[in-house]
């Protein structure tokens, strides 16, 4: 006789919420969507040199900072390869977003070939902005879909934001912050992926999980926001044992997409 395992009702969630409640639990709509408009949005013809002026002082930062950036480079593989990611390189849009789809992995192969063989050796900090330069057209760089203020818009140097998210993901899969550990990126684009690996000139004791809790879609004031906080776990590759956990970031970002309608919860006032 074979007896049937209870199914557990599913969890329900609530529909509704007050904005007293939501903000104690870590709900707050980004400073810039409540800001005015910028003055180069008021005066489209200033924006070019808003980006100068944006330049120049992240040039003057990189000047008075102390840290020191990683910028030597290594032609040979190092010997352990930590972590590996890829990403797609083109996804099926309407006629003229392809156009800057292709022109974006055209801007990857640029960006990824600035990055590839550099080091990071312990107590370097490694800048994407520093590595990779300005984007211009002098430089090769075209027309490809960027974001700007959430929009989606074409610009010179659009879509290497896709190499800045893998960069990202594999640093947080690896213990490049807390290592004595020289490691090296390698990055490189075929012919229908993004690919990058994070390699070592040691073996590396543990491996990592990032994972998203307390995940949840709030509408209010007719716009959607995405609620989670960011979890790492690292694990002993020894023993396959989670020996710490760590909270990376709380997280309250628009979203520009229609999520389920299920799993939205509406503010009230």
């Amino acid at each position: 006789m074979s007896i049937a395992k209870a199914v557990e009702p599913p969890v329900e969630r609530p529909t509704t919420i007050s904005l007293a409640d939501a903000a104690a639990h870590g709900f707050v709509v980004p400073a810039r969507l409540t800001a005015g408009p910028r003055l180069s949005e008021r005066y489209p013809a200033l924006y070019p040199w808003a980006v100068r002026a944006h330049q120049a002082r992240r040039h003057l930062q990189w000047l008075r900072s102390d840290a020191s950036w990683a910028s030597a480079r290594a032609a040979e593989p190092l010997p352990v390869r930590v972590i590996k990611h890829s990403s797609l390189l083109m996804r099926e849009l309407s006629e003229d977003e392809m156009v800057l789809q292709r022109n974006k992995v055209t801007n990857l192969g640029l960006a990824t070939r600035r990055i590839d063989t550099v080091l990071i050796r312990p107590g370097e900090t490694f800048s994407f902005n520093k590595v990779v330069g300005n984007c211009t057209r002098r430089k090769g760089y075209v027309e490809g879909m960027r974001l700007s203020n959430g929009e989606a818009i074409s610009g010179v140097g659009g879509g290497i934001c896709q190499l800045a998210n893998l960069l990202h993901w594999m640093f947080l899969h690896s213990p490049l912050n807390d290592s004595d550990t020289t490691f090296q990126l390698r990055t490189w684009v075929d012919e229908r992926h993004l690919r990058g690996e994070l390699r070592a000139d040691e073996a590396t004791e543990l491996s990592y999980r990032v994972h998203a809790r307390e995940e949840v879609f709030l509408r209010y004031e007719g716009r959607i926001y995405r609620k989670n906080e960011i979890w790492r776990a690292a694990i002993s590759k020894r023993t396959g044992k989670v020996v710490g956990e760590e909270h990376l970031k709380s997280n309250c970002a628009l979203v520009k997409y229609a999520p389920p309608e299920e799993r939205i919860v509406d503010i009230v006032d």
